[in-house]
């Protein structure tokens, strides 16, 4: 499963991703700012996206998602 996962950076948010990484999910972990992205497990990819202002980032990051988290 395609999996999407916006306030990573966070601990429920990072448990999110590493959960689902854990259980063979393609998992997104969306941060604000990508110098600040550390911590996910291998497997996980990272997008950066301003959530209130960048939509087209946004929009992105959710293509082709079975499943969006906010956390």
């Amino acid at each position: 499963m395609k999996i999407t996962v916006f306030g990573s950076n966070g601990r429920t948010g990072l448990a999110a991703v590493e959960s689902g990484v854990g259980r063979g999910h393609h998992m997104t972990a969306v941060v604000r700012d990508g110098s600040k992205a550390h911590g996910f497990p291998a497997g996980a990819e990272v997008a950066e996206a301003a959530v209130t202002t960048d939509a087209n980032a946004v929009a992105a990051a959710i293509a082709g998602r079975e499943a969006v988290i906010v956390a």
